[in-house]
């Protein structure tokens, strides 16, 4: 049988001196001061060959001075080893990874989360278990006792019973990216999070009763990035989210009426129904002028013949405003209106190639 590769203390002194001489994940075993000397490194350590981690080591890789150290090749922790892990990096920021985990036990969760009754992992550190597909209720309960931000992207379902012990959780991040749906009933119990971000960005469809539910949540942020569309009555539900950012980054396709709605969202709303990137480079670099005759209706523009360089992408812009767009009435005549990250752009209905000018104007928050 071929033995372990082990990383001993003179190839972890070679990786500080030169990280890109050697390949950290090549190694399924680290000797105690190996682990002290990688200590010392200030950047990220990826040791996700590692299948065994002695007290030692981890005690040793608990000092990193780096925000993050992922031990993704471990299927398995013991009680010593996630205390080790645990207790002397609580106070600082740190992201830990364990997406090699496919079991908890209630007593390496309980290690993991609080050392003692005095001392608790940061506030700033992230917990990250998506290798856990199935978590028990009581287990649920010990990480819900965790301060810092907690990953369980590894669950696809979720039943009320379980969303309510997620939703009690201390943190101020929870993410779930691993849901692909939600009932009405799991979505009320999330709802109820107290943290500032909750993420659910696997879900691939949301019902209206789902929406309703999740518009409740009073979190400043809720991010759904897989969603490619969404039905007129589910965004209308979302619209009456009241936190600062509604991040619906996936959407493909929006029927006018489910875009009307999304943008009376109090909040900002990170919706990119443009998939092109120099279009939204055009966005972004171009220099929008204010137009000072029409200061009762704040708007700005920008000229095709100032960008003569962009002028094929002016062109692309003003198709998306009316293949995605939505009509709505200024005064007495309807516009085509794209809603992109808290604007709106419209035309003045020329055809494509006749089109000199593009206005955007900040969405109305009502």
């Amino acid at each position: 049988m071929k033995s372990p590769k082990t990383l001993t203390i003179d190839i972890a002194k070679r990786f500080i001196e030169s990280p890109d001489s050697v390949n950290l994940q090549d190694f399924e075993i680290i000797e105690d001061e190996a682990a002290e000397v990688l200590a010392t490194n200030k950047s990220t350590l990826h040791l996700d060959g590692l299948t065994l981690l002695s007290v030692g080591a981890a005690k040793a890789l608990a000092q990193h001075k780096g925000d993050w150290l992922s031990l993704n090749g471990l299927t398995s922790l013991s009680e010593d080893v996630a205390v080790a892990l645990a207790r002397q990096q609580y106070n600082r920021d740190w992201w830990l990874t364990l997406n090699g985990l496919t079991f908890l036990s209630n007593s390496v969760a309980e290690a993991l989360v609080k050392v003692d009754d005095a001392v608790q992992l940061s506030s700033d550190t992230v917990l990250e278990f998506d290798g856990l597909t199935y978590l028990p209720e009581e287990t649920a309960k010990i990480l819900a006792k965790h301060n810092g931000p907690l990953m369980l992207d590894g669950l696809t379902s979720l039943s009320e019973e379980l969303a309510k012990t997620l939703a009690l959780h201390k943190g101020q991040v929870l993410m779930l990216n691993g849901l692909t749906e939600l009932s009405e009933k799991a979505a009320k119990a999330l709802a109820q999070y107290k943290g500032v971000r909750l993420n659910l960005s696997g879900l691939t469809a949301l019902s209206k009763e789902a929406a309703e539910a999740l518009a409740q949540y009073r979190g400043r942020s809720l991010e759904m990035l897989k969603l490619a569309n969404i039905s007129t009555d589910a965004a209308k539900a979302l619209a009456q989210y009241k936190g600062d950012w509604l991040d619906l980054e996936g959407l493909t396709s929006l029927s006018a009426e489910a875009a009307k709605a999304l943008v009376q969202c109090k909040g900002f709303i990170f919706c990119h129904s443009i998939h092109d990137s120099e279009i939204l480079e055009f966005i972004q670099t171009s220099q929008w002028r204010f137009a000072k005759t029409m200061p009762q209706w704040p708007h700005e523009y920008v000229v095709r013949e100032w960008r003569p360089d962009k002028d094929s992408v002016f062109e692309r812009l003003v198709m998306k405003i009316r293949e995605r767009g939505y009509n709505e009435k200024f005064g007495k005549t309807t516009y085509r209106y794209l809603a992109v990250d808290g604007w709106k752009y419209w035309t003045m209905g020329e055809s494509v190639n006749e089109t000199i000018i593009i206005n955007r104007a900040r969405v109305k928050q009502e």
